[in-house]
C-alpha cells in the first residue's frame, strides 16, 4: 500500500528533529556541567 512511501518520505524529517533535540540535550547538559569561563577584556 502507500504506507511505505509515506515512511519514507517522513523518516529523514523525523531523524533531522529527533537529531536537534538531543543535540540541544547535550548542549544544555554539558554546560551545566562546564559552565562558560568570563572572558577578561
Amino acid at each position: 500500500m502507500y504506507l511505505s512511501g509515506i515512511l519514507n518520505y517522513l523518516i529523514w524529517p523525523a531523524f533531522i528533529i529527533v537529531s536537534w533535540f538531543a543535540v540541544k540535550a547535550g548542549l544544555k547538559y554539558y554546560e551545566k556541567n562546564h559552565p562558560p569561563e568570563k572572558e577578561a577584556n
